[in-house]
C-alpha cells in the first residue's frame, strides 16, 4: 500500500497525473459559426453557392474571404469544439447574433467585409456569466482574415480579467492570419493566452487526433 501511494506521488510529480487545480479548473467552450448563425431559405442554393466557394479557393482561384463555408450543422468549428468538449469537459456556448446572416454565400461574404471595414460589434441575442469559468475555450473561422466581427463582440461584452483563454480556428488556404494577433487586442493584459491550433477545413473531419494531442500538451 505504502508502495502505492509512493508510485502515484511519483506520477504527479513528474506530469503523469492531473494536479488538484487542474481537476478544478471550470472550462467553457465558447464558439461562433455560420451555420448557427443564419436560417436556410433555399437549401439546395445555399448548399450550392458554399460547395462552389470551397471548389474554388481548393483550385487556387479567387480570395480567402470567408473561410469554412459550412453552412449547415454542425459546421466545422462546432466539430471541433465538441471534440474538445469530450476531452477537458465543461460546458459549451454558442455565440448568436440578433441579426442572423444569410444562408447565401455572396451575401454573407458582402455583410462579413462591410463588417470588417466598419469594426462593426453585431448586437449578440444571449449572454453567459463568465465568473463561473477559469478556461475559456475560444473558437471561431477566419473572416476576412480576422476574427468574425460577433466574436470582437462577445470578448468586448465579457469579463475576461484574469481567466485563461484558449483559441481554437478554422481556417481555408489563409491560416489562422491575424486571428490571434486581433484577439490579443481585444483581451485584458490579465488575461493568460495558450497556443492556439488550427485546422485547415478540409483536414476537419480527421482532426480529432490533432485536437486530442494539443489538448494534452495543454494539460488536459
Amino acid at each position: 500500500m505504502i508502495a502505492k501511494i509512493i508510485f502515484l506521488i511519483g506520477l504527479v510529480l513528474i506530469g503523469g497525473l492531473p494536479s488538484a487545480a487542474e481537476n478544478q479548473q471550470r472550462v467553457l467552450i465558447a464558439y461562433f459559426i455560420w451555420a448557427e448563425n443564419t436560417e436556410i431559405i433555399d437549401r439546395t442554393r445555399a448548399v450550392r453557392e458554399a460547395n462552389t466557394h470551397v471548389f474554388s479557393m481548393e483550385n487556387g482561384n479567387g480570395v480567402d474571404e470567408v473561410t469554412t463555408a459550412s453552412v449547415l450543422p454542425p459546421g466545422n468549428t462546432a466539430r471541433l469544439a465538441g471534440w474538445i468538449q469530450q476531452a477537458a469537459g465543461g460546458d459549451l456556448y454558442s455565440i448568436t447574433v440578433k441579426d442572423k446572416y444569410s444562408c447565401y454565400w455572396d451575401e454573407i461574404l458582402n455583410r462579413a467585409s462591410d463588417e470588417k471595414a466598419r469594426d462593426a460589434r453585431p448586437e449578440l441575442s444571449g449572454h453567459i456569466d463568465l465568473s463561473d469559468y477559469d478556461v475559456i475555450f475560444l473558437g471561431f473561422p477566419t473572416w476576412w482574415y480576422t476574427i468574425p466581427m460577433p466574436v470582437a463582440a462577445f470578448v468586448e461584452n465579457q469579463e475576461f480579467e484574469g481567466k485563461t483563454v484558449i483559441p481554437f480556428v478554422s481556417h481555408g488556404t489563409s491560416g489562422v492570419a491575424r486571428t490571434i494577433q486581433d484577439l490579443k487586442k481585444l483581451l485584458p493584459r490579465s488575461v493568460k493566452i495558450e497556443n492556439e491550433i488550427g485546422v485547415y477545413r478540409s483536414g476537419t473531419a480527421d482532426a480529432k487526433r490533432d485536437i486530442d494531442s494539443w489538448l494534452e500538451v495543454l494539460g488536459f
